[in-house]
């Protein structure tokens, strides 16, 4: 490929970073540095003569870092909220494999895509993600933040990181480093250009980070310190799932042929003595970190079957959902937790959901698709979630044992402006019907939206138009009234 302007962008939709909330067309961009000139380049939109120029074909460039920034900044369509940015990470994404097994150019490509992939579904929108070295970025933050705030995204960003990479013939862990900087009145830049002195004070906070990865460093008055607000998190937290802190609320999911709520999700919430509200992103994401997400998972699972059986008694007829995540359907003991749960509380299993992402299923096939099968010989039922942000396929999801899907909330945000969301809505919806499938959609807000999901024909129906998250108490209330006050 012949390089003959500043930047050249090449299949871009966007180069900022995306929210949880937006599109998959809001893509995080990768930036290169190729002979010294940033060249923006989409991961998901690459065709075979870009591939060629690809991440693993850079190795000759002297641009230095600083400039590799300043360039995709300005290739931003639009341009970042501001020219300068206010904070910067700066992250090495090594792999960890055995050692003698040397990754392929292919396999270090496609980590460096799921690090992206990744860090887009945790960056925001107008932050911008750079490729300065083999196996490291550097993100600039042009929406004002603070300390707590950029080190909290930056210790969510760390935790999607470690999730394992499988590749055809090894999995790969991920081994983030991160380092941070912010130019705020605790350590404001007085002189100097911002860009560099950020770039070199999150290279000084990384250089200090737990070299297997695990820890964010951030750069406060000339040295590196470990954020002190997760090492007192991750203590408190151990200790909330030890005696049963953690609490739920349950959010409504409607049922168009009965008329009626016909099921909740459950949902963890951590209110902590000192912290107050714990986000559940950032405890979530610590359970993921440390290895707790089973005992998160078990709390959550007993205390959820518990209720729907409490609520049986009350003549409340309706099932519940719990989540579980990627760590915990790997774990073939997951059935036998299910199991003990469900025969501890004589809890009729078909009043069970379990919702399971696709990307945890493809991930680990050999050891997903066994435990699913176990769990549905119980009787429990599986519904696939967050359908159409992964890798979703007719050959995988014929394999799946499942029974249902749940359309994410990305597909209905503009499904009554969009009309590539309503064909992709309404194709979903009639493809799971032609498989045996019933289908969910999530993320309704309005009645225009939820009557547009109906004429698609969709079975259940989740989002703030039906109810948002409640205590138990009020949930018997939603449930007995009806849909805003209906019967």
């Amino acid at each position: 490929m012949l390089i003959s302007a500043l930047v050249a962008v090449v299949g871009v939709d966007a180069i900022a970073g995306s929210s949880g909330g937006d599109r998959i067309a809001g893509v995080a961009t990768l930036v290169l540095g190729v002979a010294g000139v940033g060249v923006a380049l989409d991961l998901r939109r690459r065709d075979a003569a870009a591939r060629a120029d690809g991440p693993t074909a850079w190795s000759g460039a002297v641009a230095s870092p600083a400039a590799m920034v300043l360039a995709a900044t300005r290739a931003v369509p639009g341009g970042p909220p501001s020219a300068a940015p206010a904070a910067m990470i700066r992250m090495s994404v090594h792999p960890l494999h055995d050692r003698g097994v040397s990754l392929t150019p292919d396999e270090a490509d496609r980590l460096l895509q799921v690090a992206v992939e990744r860090a887009r579904r945790t960056l925001r929108t107008g932050d911008v993600v750079t490729r300065v070295g083999v196996y490291d970025m550097a993100i600039s933050l042009h929406v004002p933040c603070n300390t707590d705030i950029v080190t909290a995204l930056a210790e969510r960003l760390r935790d999607t990181l470690l999730e394992p990479v499988s590749l055809d013939r090894l999995d790969v862990r991920l081994a983030p480093r991160i380092g941070v900087a912010v130019d705020d009145e605790e350590a404001p830049i007085t002189s100097g250009d911002v860009v560099e002195t950020l770039l070199r004070r999150a290279e000084e906070a990384r250089g200090q980070a737990d070299g297997d990865g695990g820890s964010v460093m951030v750069w406060r008055d000339g040295h590196s310190q470990v954020s002190l607000r997760r090492s007192e998190l991750s203590t408190r937290l151990r200790r909330a799932l030890r005696v049963g802190d953690i609490s739920l609320v349950y959010q409504p999911i409607y049922g168009v042929e009965a008329g009626r709520v016909t099921a909740v999700e459950a949902l963890a919430r951590w209110d902590d003595v000192k912290f107050g509200h714990v986000s559940p992103v950032e405890f979530v994401g610590l359970c993921e970190s440390l290895g707790l997400t089973a005992q998160l998972m078990r709390l959550v699972l007993d205390q959820a079957v518990a209720q729907v059986v409490e609520w049986r008694s009350e003549g409340l007829d309706i099932g519940v959902h719990v989540n579980v995540s990627g760590h915990d359907i790997s774990e073939n003991r997951l059935p036998v937790w299910v199991g003990e749960s469900l025969r501890r509380h004589d809890c009729p299993p078909a009043l069970l959901t379990l919702e399971i992402t696709e990307t945890a299923v493809i991930a680990r096939p050999d050891r997903v698709l066994p435990t699913l099968h176990a769990l549905r010989d119980i009787g429990v039922h599986l519904s696939l979630d967050d359908y159409g942000t992964g890798y979703s396929s007719l050959l995988y999801i014929q394999k799946m044992p499942i029974h249902s899907l749940k359309i994410d909330q990305a597909f209905l945000a503009n499904l009554t402006r969009s009309e590539s969301d309503e064909v992709i809505v309404r194709t979903s919806i009639e493809l799971a019907h032609a498989l045996g499938l019933s289908v969910t959609v999530e993320g309704v807000e309005d009645s225009t939206t939820m009557a547009r999901a109906i004429e698609f024909g969709t079975d259940h129906i989740q989002g703030y138009f039906i109810g948002k998250p409640e205590r138990p108490g009020s949930v018997r209330v939603t449930a007995t009234v009806g849909l805003r006050g209906t019967a």
